[in-house]
């Protein structure tokens, strides 16, 4: 491999940040689809209780099944720490 120049080098790692950054906008979205249909889920039941973790690991699987066998299981839940996870995330993007 060659070596690259100091505008060169920064260049490819500003494409990498870009790619990422897509990438990261990307799972954001298909993670609040997920979310907006477990949603939709829970409020087509009639009985109005809060899912199970089986209940909503089952509703995930039969969501994104190919997605899942690719990245595992991907939690629904969100929760203080991922809603504060996913704001530093965005601070460290406007960088």
């Amino acid at each position: 491999m060659s070596d690259l120049s100091a505008v060169d080098f920064l260049k490819r790692l500003d494409d990498l940040i870009s790619q990422s950054k897509e990438a990261a906008v990307k799972g954001c979205q298909q993670a609040e689809k997920r979310v907006a249909a477990l949603e939709a889920a829970c409020s087509r039941t009639s009985d109005r209780r809060p899912l199970t973790r089986s209940q909503s690991v089952a509703s995930s699987s039969e969501l994104q099944p190919q997605q899942q066998a690719a990245h595992g299981a991907v939690p629904l839940t969100v929760i203080k720490f991922t809603k504060n996870l996913r704001e530093r995330e965005d601070e460290i993007f406007e960088l």
